[in-house]
């Protein structure tokens, strides 16, 4: 387990407990619809049209995002999974 993971064991059994928040999001849908779009789009990441081709199999994304609550905006997490 890495410090922080350890940090949250340690303060729940202190605490008691210990609130996460986090969700756990599956994209399905027929062959060919965008679901592998839909997706990378949504991570902010470039997809170019022309080129699309089919997913082999499935695709895992393991991403965080914060989100603000006053402006609900969510941004992505590049550290701290």
């Amino acid at each position: 387990m890495d410090d922080r993971s350890i940090q949250l064991y340690e303060d729940a059994l202190k605490d008691g407990k210990e609130t996460v928040h986090s969700i756990r999001i599956m994209v399905v849908g027929h062959m060919g619809v965008g679901k592998t779009t839909l997706v990378k789009r949504l991570l902010g990441q470039e997809v170019n049209i022309s080129e699309r081709r089919s997913t082999e199999g499935i695709d895992i994304y393991v991403n965080c995002c914060d989100v603000s609550l006053s402006t609900r905006e969510w941004t992505r997490r590049t550290k701290g999974y």
